[in-house]
């Protein structure tokens, strides 16, 4: 995603992306593509991890109170990148030798991985995805000329905008995701709303009108399946094939086994042949309170098996690595409480754990 919420732009006021979550009232997030998100990018080898982590200190202004990191998975040694207060998105490039970023101001930065040289490529960025050659970045951005967003072809040396389209009322208010479809020179843009194919000459709209929770392209490139919410089920599955254009539902049951009392999908992540998916989801708790989890649903039995569970608020963005493992970043935190503890995992592996604080928690 890639940046989550890029409708709320107000990255100043800021302590943490729960408080942009809150704004459009989702309680938690997770990553929608194959451009990564906003806590978690793999490199195309699977081998380097970059993450957010807590800035040492605990800000006393209304800053953001974390960093950019990277980490070889191999080793575990952690590495802070310079002067990455309040950035997020990290998207490694093709080769893996760069490292693009939004920074605190929604500008589109690349990082040279080897050197840790980075240089602006472009501002007011929302969600980005680089090309297979490395050479440039499509991105979705909001500028004066399309405040409801605008899908950009950007050289990545110069920062020069090459095309554009403007899609006609693109609701992105809440998380957006893309993906890179090479054989189609195309992007698939997720906004709440709406879910997009956009190509330097056509506009093609696969969704309107229902929660856009997640989708995956296909292996093979030729299809994709996402899913939505509705009212009368916990989430419907569908398929788009790119060269005939038709769209069709997956067959999926109204109910999955292992996930009970729950009040609402707020996310799905999808493995790389979607035969599995993460889901992040409220469901009442103690206390006239609620609780959060995250679930590995297997698409073919519809069970869930729980991954995580609070009682209290909880973040929780998977992402996929390269290699098929499964990659956490989850802050959970106690009912009414700023405080709680931050988890980076890859596998079974844990990455980084230790408290994190937000100034802002739901009602």
């Amino acid at each position: 995603m890639i940046r989550f919420a890029m409708g709320q732009m107000g990255r100043h006021s800021t302590t943490i992306v729960l408080r942009r979550f809150l704004q459009v009232g989702c309680l938690a997030a997770v990553c929608l593509s194959l451009s990564g998100c906003w806590g978690l990018g793999f490199s195309p080898d699977g081998k380097w991890l970059a993450f957010l982590m807590p800035t040492a200190k605990r800000s006393e202004d209304e800053g953001p109170n974390y960093q950019l990191a990277t980490v070889k998975l191999s080793e575990g040694k952690i590495r802070v990148v310079a002067d990455s207060r309040g950035a997020d998105t990290p998207v490694f490039s093709p080769d893996g030798k760069s490292l693009g970023y939004l920074d605190e101001g929604g500008r589109l930065m690349v990082l040279n991985v080897a050197t840790g040289k980075r240089r602006k490529v472009i501002e007011q960025v929302g969600s980005f995805v680089w090309e297979p050659n490395g050479k440039r970045i499509v991105a979705l951005r909001s500028t004066p000329e399309a405040k409801n967003g605008e899908i950009d072809w950007i050289d990545v040396a110069s920062g020069e905008v090459l095309w554009r389209q403007i899609p006609d009322l693109f609701r992105f208010a809440g998380p957006t995701s893309m993906a890179y479809l090479a054989d189609r020179d195309a992007v698939v843009v997720s906004g709440t709303l709406d879910l997009l194919v956009v190509s330097r000459s056509s506009i093609k709209r696969l969704s309107a009108n229902r929660t856009t929770l997640g989708f995956r392209v296909l292996p093979d490139g030729k299809g994709m399946v996402w899913a939505t919410a509705s009212e009368d089920r916990l989430l419907n599955l569908h398929r788009y094939e790119f060269a005939s254009g038709k769209q069709s539902e997956v067959a999926f049951p109204a109910k999955v086994r292992g996930m009970a009392d729950v009040e609402h999908v707020l996310g799905v992540e999808f493995n790389r042949d979607a035969s599995q998916f993460v889901a992040s989801y409220r469901k009442p708790g103690k206390d006239r309170a609620y609780a959060s989890e995250c679930v590995l649903v297997d698409v073919k039995s519809a069970t869930a098996k729980t991954l995580v569970s609070t009682q209290g608020w909880m973040a929780n963005m998977p992402l996929w690595s390269p290699t098929g493992e499964l990659g956490m970043w989850t802050f959970d935190t106690k009912p009414k409480q700023a405080t709680g503890t931050l988890t980076v995992t890859v596998g079974k592996k844990t990455i980084f754990k230790g408290p994190f604080t937000t100034d802002r928690w739901p009602d």
